[in-house]
């Protein structure tokens, strides 16, 4: 019998359930992936699925049972070795500790994330690290730092293609931009997001790192 395999389909299909909003096929695909990866010991599979689950719980804003599946994911890919996929969880995980109030946590883990995805030379991912520390330059107070961090990741992502954020992602990515636009006012907002539009993608990397 194909466990791994079996693993394997099951949550890929639950991939595609989660990002076609079918969140309870997504559900129940996860966990019966858990079940065959856990029987036929690939950690690798397991991994995988751990990522994929804490996504859908995630946007169903179950934060706490997100960061319990990502911390057994970040400590599977730090003995793996595996730095594709472990920069994706600590950026992951760096969205849920804000949720749980933690952000000088999250700043850790973007930070980490960010260094990582720079080292093989990941755009994609170091925007996804710069909306994330904009969300903890918002929770720190520092609006303008957000609004301009926002601002950079939407120009910068834009020539990478479409659909280069994940529903729980552009969820977050809403949410500090919400907190921005809140705090500012309109016109503080509009001057703070045509400066963060304007920064070169090296600048906005040396922004992201300094906040």
């Amino acid at each position: 019998e194909d466990r791994f395999g079996e693993a394997v389909t099951l949550r890929t299909l639950g991939d595609i359930m989660r990002l076609t909003g079918r969140v309870a096929d997504a559900e129940r695909c996860y966990q019966q992936a858990f079940q065959a990866s856990r029987d036929h010991g690939a950690s690798w599979e397991r991994g995988m699925t751990l990522n994929s689950y804490a996504e859908l719980a995630r946007l169903l804003g179950r934060y706490a049972h997100a960061a319990e599946m990502l911390d057994e994911d970040i400590g599977l890919q730090r003995l793996r070795g595996n730095r594709n996929h472990l920069s994706m969880a600590l950026h992951n995980q760096g969205h849920t500790a804000l949720r749980l109030g933690e952000p000088d946590r999250a700043r850790t883990l973007f930070s980490e994330s960010l260094a990582l995805y720079a080292s093989m030379d990941n755009r994609r991912g170091v925007c996804l690290c710069l909306a994330g520390l904009a969300g903890v330059a918002a929770r720190h107070g520092r609006a303008e730092l957000a609004a301009q961090l926002l601002a950079a990741v939407s120009v910068h992502l834009q020539p990478l293609g479409a659909h280069l954020m994940g529903p729980a992602d552009q969820a977050e990515y809403d949410w500090h931009l919400a907190a921005a636009k809140e705090a500012l006012g309109a016109a503080a907002f509009a001057a703070a997001w045509d400066a963060g539009r304007s920064l070169t993608f090296e600048q906005a990397v040396a922004l992201g790192e300094a906040g």
